[in-house]
């Protein structure tokens, strides 16, 4: 680092003595800067920015070197910025100085500066670790001060007679007897975005910001955490003829002190109103006598308050649940003392209250607050806030829309619409006139700032299967703002008449109308879901249903049933699916022999005297049974295969097989069968033949009918006749 001494001499450039004071004046540094004899001085009205320039850059002070860093004379301006990612810092390097780092009586700005380990001193007088302002304005812009202290006030900043404007600021680390960050004394000052994190009054009050004589603090966003007092108010303390006001949502949760109020006290002489509009939550805070979470004094003296009001709603429009935690009578002994709202608004009396408001409830809004106390801590009264003087949270009036919905069954997520107008066509937290809101069943819809007196319309669009008790509610908006209470009663709709599906099952056969007599008297037909499980359902097909069922009771959408027979013997299954009915066709396959594994040989003997009546047949069909039933199969045996014959590619067990020859007029067939072989013998029937009606009944075989039945006798004896004639005739002529 450059030690680079600063003297007067060489500060003409800061001085308007030397030039046009109308012309503001950039110093860019490009090294740090020890600070180690004469300070930055600004003075004759000169406007002076100072940023660093190609790196980031430092402005410390030199060990023995006890003066202010920088003194800004009245009506002159400075200004310290960074440059991007270039950054300025200026470091007190905690040397005990008994002076801040700025002295500024004058317009001091920051930007993106760091301004840490200011050390003033330990003396009664010391104001300020890094900042003492004795007028003018302070405006500190994402900015970080850290680390400083201060012997009597204002470990961070001390402001008096003047106007502070903090905006994404950051003050951590920072300690003084009082007001561990900021001291204001008779100082305007508004917060936006801001973060105050472990700052602490190490002997009185105020962790963070200590308001004293007249301040007024106006916070419109920021969270204070973690921060401590010995005394009052863990982060804040309002003292008596201050006034603070928080505009927008303000959460306490986690917040302690060692007396009473855990979140918010209120000495007898201060005054508060917590609303409902933009206002206030509490959760898990904590008081060690009484008020876990707001404790409100009365004088013992007799003296009259002004009226407190404290909201029994949060800003989301949730009970707050107020139970009196009173010394002695405490919520978390037990005690179950609801406090009414006469207890609690527009009273004079003293106010100890715990919140019920549950944990799911809290962090449902939490999210919402703009305003956050979480962690702070106070050695005696006001966990969070200490208040001495007037406090103010949130809006006094505005609208809430409430939403409740009776009757059972109604979908949680079931959205409802309101249309909003106001009287006057303003637009109020976000909501312009005509506009639409939304909520769900037991929701709420808080429109803080609308003012008193303005007129509003709230109505809602009907809903399918709810009934409105009011579908539209006019007012006009009270002191403490008005409520639009809307209730719906859900008619839960009759369940549908149940639709259900059925599946057709219709069999064919196709078995030449069971001509191997195989087919089975019935068949067993299941259903079978989607994932091809079994469903359990079964039809039974029979010539009774005319081979015809239906499944019925299914879901109305059959598309992923299918359907199962049971296996059939000799028959080949075909399935077709028409809009989710079936057909089953069944096709007869004849039983497949093992090939070559049985045969069984017929051989046929004439017994007919070499056919000397001349009426064998030249061919005789046996046909071949198995267990009784034809088989299809027959062979031809005649003279030219020697009247033998086989049947081939039976089953390998020929037990079953029989034979059966065609029927032969005129003989009479004997069957004798020798293991595997049949032999049929034909023997000649002399009387049938003579009779020509012999058949030897209906089952014998017998040859096919010639058509010739003239006897052989009436043949020879027209012969013999025809010879004699003959005869005659040559004898005549011999003797003429």
């Amino acid at each position: 680092m450059d030690s680079i001494p600063i003297r007067r001499s060489s500060l003409g450039n800061l001085d308007s003595s030397s030039k046009d004071t109308k012309t503001p004046t950039i110093i860019k540094l490009s090294s740090d800067i020890n600070v180690n004899f004469l300070n930055f001085e600004v003075k004759n009205d000169a406007d002076i920015t100072i940023m660093p320039s190609g790196r980031s850059v430092t402005i410390s002070r030199a060990a023995r070197f006890t003066d202010p860093l920088f003194d800004v004379k009245e009506g002159c301006k400075l200004t310290l910025k960074s440059d991007g990612n270039n950054t300025l810092t200026v470091d007190g390097k905690n040397i005990e100085a008994n002076n801040p780092l700025v002295n500024t009586a004058g317009t001091f700005t920051t930007d993106g500066v760091t301004l840490k380990n200011g050390n003033n001193g330990k003396s009664k007088d010391a104001y300020g670790g890094a900042v003492y302002a004795y007028g003018g304005l302070v405006t500190l812009e994402n900015s970080t001060l850290s680390g400083n202290t201060a012997g009597d006030a204002g470990g961070a900043v001390y402001a008096s007679n003047c106007t502070l404007k903090l905006s994404s600021a950051t003050f951590t680390g920072n300690s003084s007897i009082g007001g561990g960050a900021i001291y204001n004394n008779k100082v305007t000052s508004t917060i936006d975005n801001c973060t105050f994190k472990d700052n602490q009054a190490t002997r009185i009050s105020g962790g963070a910001i200590f308001g004293f004589n007249g301040s007024h603090m106006t916070v419109n966003s920021g969270t204070f955490t973690g921060n401590k007092a010995g005394a009052m108010g863990g982060a804040i303390y309002n003292d008596e003829g201050c006034k603070q006001i928080y505009t927008d949502k303000t959460a306490f949760t986690g917040n302690t002190a060692e007396s009473a109020g855990g979140g918010i006290w209120n000495c007898p002489f201060g005054t508060s109103s917590y609303y409902t509009f933009a206002g206030v939550s509490f959760y898990g805070n904590s008081a060690k006598v009484k008020g876990d979470d707001i404790s409100i004094e009365t004088s013992k003296s007799g003296y009259d308050m002004n009226k407190e009001y404290i909201s029994d709603l949060n800003y989301a429009g949730e009970s707050l649940g107020w139970y009196k935690d009173v010394e002695g009578s405490r919520y978390s002994d037990g005690t179950r003392d609801k406090a009414e709202l006469s207890y609690h608004q527009n009273t004079n009396k003293e106010v100890d209250m715990h919140s019920t408001l549950s944990e799911e409830k809290y962090n449902e809004s939490a999210g919402k607050a703009a305003i956050t106390f979480t962690d702070n801590h106070s050695s005696s009264e006001g966990g969070a806030i200490a208040n001495n003087g007037s406090i103010s949270i949130g809006n006094k009036s505005g609208l809430l829309i409430s939403k409740e919905v009776k009757g059972e069954g109604a979908p949680a997520d079931d959205e409802f619409q309101f249309t909003v107008t106001f009287s006057d066509g303003g637009t109020y937290d976000g909501v312009a006139s005509g506009s639409t809101v939304t909520t769900k069943a037991g929701g709420k819809i808080v429109i803080a700032g609308v003012p008193q007196g303005i007129g509003y319309t709230v109505t809602e669009r009907s809903k399918s299967g709810y009934t409105a008790e009011k579908a539209t509610i006019t007012g006009t908006i009270g002191e403490y703002g008005s409520t639009a209470a809307f209730v719906n009663t859900y008619a839960k709709p009759s369940p549908p008449e149940p639709v259900y599906g059925t599946v057709k099952v219709t069999k064919l056969w196709n078995d030449n109308d069971n001509a191997a007599g195989v087919r089975l008297a019935s068949i067993s037909i299941a259903l079978l879901d989607g994932a091809g499980n079994d469903t359990g359902k079964t039809l039974t097909l029979n010539n009774e249903n005319k081979w015809t069922g239906e499944f019925t009771g299914l879901a109305a959408d059959t598309s992923g049933y299918t359907v199962r027979e049971t296996d059939v013997s000799n028959y080949r299954a075909e399935y077709m699916s028409t809009d989710g009915n079936f057909t089953i066709t069944n096709t007869y396959v004849p039983e497949k022999p093992i090939p070559d594994a049985g045969t069984i040989t017929v051989h046929k003997i004439w017994k007919d005297n070499n056919n000397k009546a001349q009426v064998r047949t030249a061919k005789v069909d046996i046909m071949l049974f198995h267990n009784g039933k034809y088989t299809g199969k027959y062979i031809t045996l005649n003279k030219k295969n020697g009247w033998t014959g086989k049947f081939t590619g039976l089953n390998s067990d020929t037990s079953g097989y029989t034979v059966e020859e065609a029927k032969v007029d005129y003989y009479r067939a004997e069957y004798k069968r020798s293991g595997d072989k049949y032999t049929v013998t034909n023997s000649y029937n002399v009387r049938a033949h003579d009779n020509q009606s012999d058949n030897y009944g209906s089952n014998e075989p017998h040859a096919p009918d010639t058509g010739d039945d003239s006897p052989i006798g009436v043949y020879i004896t027209l012969l013999l006749l025809s010879g004699a004639l003959l005869a005659a005739v040559i004898y005549w002529n011999k003797r003429n």
